[in-house]
Formats: structure tokens, sequence, C-alpha cells
């Protein structure tokens, strides 16, 4: 070459392109526009091949009109064919594919497709100036299409020296043909261009393997016939793995031992798979995980990214669809903070609001930052509602870009960017950084293709949609330190010193097909056969491209498969044939990183316990990470841990409970377990809640209804008893609307999603009501007090602390009262409950309505708990005994009598108590005397004491009592097991009767 300065290297598109712009040729349409052409197409015939609702089919159209461009077919050569054929199917197929073509033509006008490069370039080489007396060099071709042969022709013609290099071997000429045919046709094509051609043959090129084994491989990997090899294996390794994770992990692992070696560097080594798109994202995580930095080879489409979804539901919402909004007003791409989106997203979900919702004012609650954010997603949304609703596609696409601007996507994308440039992502990042301005060409080419012809808002999104489909980016290698990823498909890999070949499964090494299509390859078949070439898989150019791959390190190949992904390859069974010695396995030096070596090594240990057979690799893997620097520290850390919470101290126990204050729930929830007392009332995180069936939410509604059903009796002076069971309903009707109306702002009335629950609910709150009347027949009993409030003070160590709570229902008669706890579900008191700490509230809220009704001369007669729900029926026998409430009782029948009437049987109507045949009280655990409850007050107010100075002590240790664990949200917090020197499970005492006065019997519970 005369001046290297003047070398130019480039692909025969890129020359094809350099021709054209020298030339002075037209504007090319994008692949966006090809594939939006492709689109209009398709609309004005109707959708032809079923294609309406077919994903991505505009895609597939354009590549199959580059395929038969690249060909030179027309719509009268595909027309022809048809006549020939005699599957009628395939015929029909044909034809529709003529129509499509010749109206994708008429679209585009005079503007040429960059399937037309080749054929365009060809008509102007004798134009450039490039070629003239230029010196050529043609490096093997990848393609053999007629367009590409006819440039080539005249590029030689025009050139004064033209040379071009193809690879072949005499003695295996079969696995050369492939490359053979392209030499053939290349020399055919400049001979009918009227050159002349000489053809040399090369001595070949000097030995570059430094292992005898891969030097074997490249020499007879489908030569036949053969001998197997003997020599040493070094430099040819094989991983048979159970599961696609354990292939890629040993892969990472082998390219960490790869790189620990003197003078070897990620750059080293590239990894090739035969379906890479399908194991991309294991490989990523895995990669990332090991720390391996990696670029892929590959082309995303436009689509394959969040912003676009962000871009697509917004278009969605301005086309008229309220449930897209959501997501647009979800999206990190959203013009809000997201400080603003938790809050706009909490909002949301605790009233249920749909897309519709955000059309109007959040009123709702605390709604001033909720709203606040609505208005700021909603400006730039309405915007873009009304501008893709005039003018021609042009203004339409100008609106589009506006929105983009006034939502701030390009600076939001930039951020994202600089967050994910690091080593392991920047391949991410480079592609992000050409995500907007190639959206930006997308809208461009909406206006170029359409014109100024108006889209309806949905033919709009449509065309876009295509246009991002159509769309790919490539990334550019970036110069670090990485390995680099490709696929199989791509047949010329870099020189590389160590390749991974992944996924060596049937079918895909060799692949089968060059992929789905329009036309299926039998069907290519079939049209070459009648005389029509568009491109036919070729087995022999399979079996080149993996001889070119495996042939290229220098020193080292490894080849891996998964058995869960199912057959090895054919290859994998050549290769035992071709080296004996792999049929025992012969995995490459392997490394693990230390965060991955603990889950492996554990994991290994977990199996064993579980009686699985341990990996063989168990002890080798031990060993390894005894070499790991740090082991010691991280293997305590984990094997000698304790999983103890470290104790808070007093004065940070008083700043997080704020105050020597508490409740009954809260001591029953330190007695079940510290640790979650501690995160509940000392960290209080915030455990996300479904607002639409959310036990608490529908708790208080109940409660709500309940209180506002007695206080309305309470104010009349109406006596329950006395009420009709119409009566009884009416009110309790009244008073489910009333609270529904208070609770959450009307979320239950105005939202149709709780129409049913909402119905649901009133039933059970009748049917409560009923039941409730159904306790006070045949008494003087009265409702007394309803959701009381109370606080009493009990002396601790760390001084007085106050008691408060809140008491469901107060009932009173002649000189005694009871107290009611409703509960959602089915609650019983039992006395070993008690002395674990866990049932506290019956006697705390009788010694709180003692201490309240002293003055009025009012003695404990009972507390118990009552189920809200349907337990009220026509069957005075089982209904009435189910619904009964159930708790503590005074042993006096004169006043038990006074509250609830007794059911035949002897049973008693509103208690879970009962008389003997002879009408005494049966005696139970739940019935005490007068000195047995105060003495059992007593004993609930100390273990109450006790408990206070636990927790102000800083007390959080993990000892939950059994079964706690089960419905706790902080599992993944604590991570208790019994088997942590520092966790137990506590085992409660049982309740001593002997505590109390009296000694009564210790007849089993009923």
């Amino acid at each position: 070459v005369k001046g290297i300065l003047g070398l130019q290297v480039m692909s025969l598109q890129r020359l094809a392109f350099r021709i054209l712009q020298e030339t002075g040729a037209p504007e090319f349409l994008t692949h966006a526009e090809r594939a939006m052409a492709c689109h209009l197409a398709l609309e004005k015939l109707g959708y032809p091949f079923g294609s309406e609702h077919l994903p991505d089919f505009e895609v597939c159209l354009a590549e199959l009109i580059a395929r038969l461009k690249s060909h030179r077919q027309t719509p009268e050569t595909l027309r022809e064919a048809a006549q020939r054929l005699r599957d009628g199917a395939l015929a029909a197929k044909l034809l529709d594919t003529a129509a499509v073509l010749e109206i994708y033509d008429e679209i585009c006008g005079n503007r040429c497709d960059s399937a037309d490069i080749y054929a365009l370039a060809a008509e102007r080489a004798d134009q450039s100036e490039l070629l003239r007396g230029a010196a050529v060099f043609i490096d093997g071709l990848d393609s053999g299409t007629p367009a590409a042969l006819h440039l080539l022709a005249r590029v030689a013609a025009l050139a004064d020296e033209t040379t071009a290099a193809f690879r072949s071997d005499d003695s295996d000429p079969e696995l050369f043909a492939p490359e053979e045919k392209l030499a053939r046709q290349f020399i055919d094509a400049v001979k009918n261009a009227g050159q002349s051609v000489t053809v040399l043959h090369s001595p070949g090129l000097p030995d570059r393997y430094r292992h005898e084994a891969l030097r074997f491989l490249e020499a007879n990997l489908y030569r036949y016939p053969y001998t197997p090899y003997d020599g040493p294996m070094d430099g040819l390794y094989l991983i048979e793995a159970e599961t696609a994770q354990q292939e890629v992990e040993s892969v990472a692992a082998a390219i960490l031992a790869a790189v620990s070696q003197p003078g070897w560097r990620f750059s080293d080594i590239a990894v090739v798979g035969g379906n890479l798109k399908a194991s991309l994202p294991l490989i990523k995580s895995v990669f990332a995980q090991s720390g391996i930095p990696f670029f892929v080879d590959e082309r995303r489409t436009l689509t394959d990214n969040a912003f676009f979804d962000f871009l697509d539901s917004a278009l969605a919402a301005a086309a008229g669809d309220a449930a897209a909004i959501p997501r647009y007003a979800f999206s990190d791409y959203a013009p809000i903070s997201q400080e603003q989106r938790i809050a706009l997203k909490t909002y949301t979900e605790k009233y249920a609001l749909k897309g519709w919702h955000f059309q109007s004012v959040f009123w709702r609650g605390d709604a001033e930052d909720a709203e606040a954010a609505r208005r700021r997603v909603m400006r730039p949304l309405d915007a873009l509602a009304q501008g893709i609703r005039q003018g021609g596609a042009a203004q339409q696409a100008e609106a589009v870009r506006r929105f983009l601007v006034a939502c701030g996507a390009q600076e939001k994308l930039e951020a994202l960017c600089a967050d994910i440039d690091r080593p392991e992502t920047r391949g991410e990042s480079i592609y992000f950084r050409q995500v907007y301005d190639r959206t930006l060409d997308v809208l461009a080419s909406v206006a170029r293709v359409m014109g100024n012809a108006p889209l309806s808002p949905e033919d709009l999104r449509a065309l876009i949609r295509t246009g991002c489909e159509g769309t790919r980016i490539a990334v550019i290698p970036p110069t670090t330190d990485e390995v680099k990823l490709f696929d199989i498909s791509v047949a010329r890999l870099p020189g590389v010193r160590a390749l991974f070949a992944i996924g060596l499964i049937d079918g895909t090494w060799p692949a089968r097909d060059d992929g789905p299509g329009i036309l299926s390859g039998a069907e290519r078949e079939m049209l070459l056969d009648a005389g029509l070439d568009v491109g036919v898989y070729d087995l022999a150019t399979e079996k080149l491209k993996t001889y070119t791959a495996l042939a290229k390190p220098k020193e080292r190949l490894v080849l891996s498969w998964n058995k869960a992904a199912g057959s090895p390859s054919v290859l994998v069974d050549r290769l035992k044939r071709l080296f004996p010695a792999l049929e025992q396995g012969s995995a490459p030096p392997m490394l693990l990183p230390l965060s991955g070596m603990e889950p492996v090594l554990l994991g290994g240990i977990a199996d064993a316990l579980r009686g699985r057979k341990p990996s063989e690799e168990l002890p080798a893997l031990v060993g390894c990470l005894l070499e790991q620097p740090g082991w010691r520290e991280r293997a305590e850390s984990i094997l000698l841990r304790d999983n103890a919470a470290a104790p808070v101290s007093t004065e940070d126990a008083r700043a997080l409970y704020g105050g020597i204050r508490c409740s009954a729930t809260r001591i029953e929830k330190y007695y079940r377990c510290p640790y979650m007392h501690f995160l509940d009332h000392g960290v209080q995180p915030q455990v996300p809640r479904d607002y639409t069936n959310d036990r608490i939410d529908i708790g208080s509604y109940l409660h709500l209804a309940l209180d506002l059903f007695a206080r309305a009796l309470i104010a009349d002076g109406a006596a329950i008893q006395d009420l009709t069971v119409e009566e009884t309903v009416r009110r309790m009707e009244a008073a489910a609307e009333q609270a529904a109306e208070q609770h959450d702002d009307g979320k239950l009335k105005e939202d149709e999603r709780f129409a049913v629950q909402y119905a649901l609910l009133r039933r059970d709150l009748i049917d409560t009501a009923l039941r409730i009347r159904t306790h006070f027949q045949n008494t003087g009993a009265r409702l007394l007090l309803s959701e009381q409030a109370f606080s009493i003070t009990l002396p601790t160590a760390f001084g007085d602390i106050s008691l408060t709570g809140k008491i469901d229902r107060i009932d009173a008669v002649d000189g005694y009262f009871r107290v009611v706890d409703y509960k959602s579900s089915k609650t019983e008191f039992k006395l070993n409950d008690l002395a674990a700490g866990t049932s506290l509230q019956l006697p705390v809220y009788i010694e709180a309505a003692r201490q309240m009704l002293q003055d009025a001369g009012l003695k404990p007669a009972g507390g118990y708990y009552m189920k809200i729900g349907a337990s009220y029926g026509e069957d005075e026998d089982e209904a009435l005994k189910d619904g009964r409430m159930r708790g503590i009782s005074l042993k006096d029948l004169s006043v038990l009598s006074r509250f609830s009437d007794t059911l035949s049987g002897g049973a008693f109507a509103a208690i879970d108590q009962r008389l003997t045949p002879k009408g005494n009280l049966y005696s139970n655990t739940r019935l005490l005397t007068e000195e047995e409850l105060n003495e059992l007050l007593g004993y609930a107010q100390r273990l109450i004491c006790e408990a206070a100075e636990r927790i102000y002590s800083g007390d959080n240790s993990i000892c939950p009592v059994s079964g706690v664990c089960g419905f706790c949200d902080y599992k993944s917090v604590c991570r208790m097991h019994p088997l942590y020197a520092g966790n137990a499970l506590r085992t409660p005492p049982r309740f001593d009767r002997e505590q109390l006065n009296g000694g009564a019997d210790e007849e089993a519970e009923e």
C-alpha cells in the first residue's frame, strides 16, 4: 500500500454508504421508517397473513423485504413464482408478500430503503472518486447475496487492483465448502463484469497455538476419518452442569481463575453462546456478582427499556386510555421527584384510586402532597392529549417532543447513565445514552413518513411503537478491560487467548434454522426449487461458524452445557470422540469470589444436612475458601454468629418509646416476642399495606359502626332488648351507612371496587347487632358506655406508668358491669395465655372499668370477647350457642342470670357458661369468685409492670413464643432460629390456680 496513512478499513455496507455520500444519493429510510412503512402497507391491505394482532410483525416484515431486495426480487418475480408453486398456501402467502412489497414501494416513493444500498451503490460506483486507482483488499465475505456480489464486481472493475482472501483446505473440503462457494460466486461476478481473475494459494498461517490439544482440534474438528487424540489435554476443558445457574457460575469461576494468572486480562477472554439472548440475564447477574466486567455484542431495540414504557403509557393515556395513567405517573421519568412519587402511590393505594381519578382533584383525607404531585403529573399529559389532536403528523410528533421536554426526560436519562457508568454496567450506560436521541429520530420519522396527514391518537401511538420496535441500538465496545460476550451467529470473533463456548445444547450448536420469520426455512427451500432464491438455511455454513469460533483461542478453550436445558449438542459427542479424556469430565481451574463462594459452600452443606448427596467438589471448595484472604472473619461472622439482638440503653429506650406509657395490646406483643415489640413500637418501620383488603382498615370500620350503633341507643335511652328485629336492623343499617361515610373519607361507599365488600360488612354488622339483641333478651341489663377511653397508673422501678386504651363496650345491671371487646375472629380467654402474658386485655379492661365506675358503686361481673360476624340465625340451639361471648365470669349465679337468659339445656344465651341439671354453675377455669377475680386482676398488673420494666431496660431479645413467627412481618429481619445461641423459643409458665385464693378445682375448660 502506498502511504499507510491512506489505508481505510470498512465493511461492505460502510463502503456502499461512502459511495452514495460521495455521489449525492437520496436520503435513505431509517429502520424506524421502514417499520412504519410496513405498518401502513399492512393497514392499507387489511392486515394479510393474519397479522393484525401479531407482536413485532412489522419488524419481521421489514426484515423479509430486506431479504427480498438483497436477492434482487420484485413483486413481479414473486407473482411469477407463485404461479409455479403447487402448494396453494405458500402461493397465497407469496402473493400477499408481493402486494405488500408493491404498496411498501409506493409509500416509500423516491426515498431508498437501506436494503437498496448495494444495488444503488453499484449503479453509482463509476461516479465515485473513492474507487478510482484504489487498491482494494477483501477479507472474506459474510454475505453472498446477488446485490452484494454485484457491488463487489463494480468495485473490482473500477479499482486498480483487487485482492480477495477466502479460506480453503484441500484436506477438508466439506468444512470450507460454504466459503469456497462464496469465492466462486465472487470470481464469476468479477469475470461477468469483464475483469480477469488470478487465483493464488497461500501456504497457510504460522502456528499460533500454545497447546497441542487446541492445534489438534483446529485440524480435526470435522475431519473424517479421524484418529482420536491421546496427547496432553492442556488448554481444552469441558464443563457439564446440572442447571443453567451452575453452568454460568462455573464459567465465571473459570474466568476468575484465568485472570488471576500473571499477564492475563479480562480482555483476553471471550464468551460465545448459541442462543445468547436467552441466557443473558443470568450471565449479567452472575458476572456482576463475581466482579467480572463484560461487554455484550448485541443490538437492542428501542422498546427494550423502561423509558419506552413511560412514553407508550403516556401516549395511551393521552389517547383516552385512563387505565394507562398510573403506569405513566409512577414511572421514574414522570415529572415528579421520588418522594412525590411515593406519596402519590401511597395515597392512590390507600383510597384504591384508578386511572380516571387522576383527572380530577384529590380531596380525601390528607391530600395536599398527593394533589400537588397529581397536578405536576397531569399538566404535561393534558398538554400532550391536546397536542396530538391538532394539525398533521409533523405537528403531532412535535407535541410528543414537547411533552418529553416538559417531563425532563433527557435530564433523567442522563442522570441514570451517570449512575450506572461503572465497569460492570458500562454497556447499559452506553445504550441509555443513545435512547433519547434515537427516540427523537423516531418522532422525526413519523413526520417524514406521514407528512402533514393527520393521525388519530391511537394510530400515532401505534406508529411510534412500530418505529421504536424497528430501531436497534448497537453498542460500540469500550476500550476498557472487559470480557466480550458474542452470539455464535457473529461469525468473526476477535482473536483471544481464551474462549468459553456456553450452552452447547442440541439445536443451538449448530442452529437448526436461521430463526423464525414470515417465510420458514422449509418454505424458502420450496421457493428455491421453484426458481425463486430468497436465501436458504445452510447447515454447512453453521458448521463453519462453529469451527471459526472454536479455532479462535490460542491458549484455552472451555466448552459447557447444562442438563436442565436439554440434550447436549452433537458437538459434545464429537469432542468426546476426538478427545476420549473428556469422557471423565475435564473442568478448568476455578476460583470463586468470596461473595460467590459462601452461598455455594453453605448450599452444599445444606444439601448434605437435608440428606442429599454432597457435591464431589465440596471438599475442594472448602480448600479454596481457606486460601481466600479474609476467610476467617467472614466464616466466623456466618458460622459462629449468635444472632442475638443488641439491647438498647435505658436512655435510648425512653427516646424510642416516647415516655413510660403503654397499652395491654402492646404488652401482649412484648410477651409474644420482645424483638417484634422493639421493631413495632421503637423502630416503627412501615410495613406496606394493601388498603383494598386490609384487616386493620376493616376492623376500624366495624368498630366505628358498632360504636355509632351503641351510642345512638344510649343517647335515645332505648333498651336493645325492647327493639324488634326490624328496628334493630334499621338502626344498624343507619350506623353502617354513617360509619362508611366517616371511615377513610368514604372510600367504602364511593369506590365501586368496595361494593361487594361493603355489602358483606353490612351483613356482618347486622348479624352482630341481632346477636347483641339476643344477648340482652329477657334481662334488665343495659348498654352503659361505648368506646370508652381509660388511663390507669401502675408503679414500676422506673416510676409510674400510664396504661391506656379503649373499652369497646360496657354493660350494666343492678350494681354490676361487664366489659366486652369486639374481635373479628373467634377468640377465647385461657389462663395459660394470661400466664404467658399474651392475653391481658380482658383483665386490664375489667380493672380500668372498676376504677372508672367505683364511684357509681358498680362491681365487675366479667369480661368477654365477642366475635363480629354471622352467628345469628333461626336455629336457637347451635347458632345461638356458637354466638355467645367468651371470657371471664364472676362465679355468682344470681349476677350472671341478670346479664343473660338461659337457653334450653342450661347454657347461658350471652356467655360461655352453663348450668347443671340441678341448676348450679358448672365449675371451670374461667369461672372465678370475687376474691379470685381480684387476685387475677392483680396478677395481670404484675405481669404488665414486669414487662414495662424490661422494655424500658432496653430488652429486645429474639425469644418469641411458639407460633408467633409464622405471622410476623419481620422474619427476614431477625432471622430467628433456635439453633442460634442468641435465639430461643420462650416456654411460658403454665398458670397455677393455687396462686388465686380459694384454690378452685381445675376442671377442663368447656
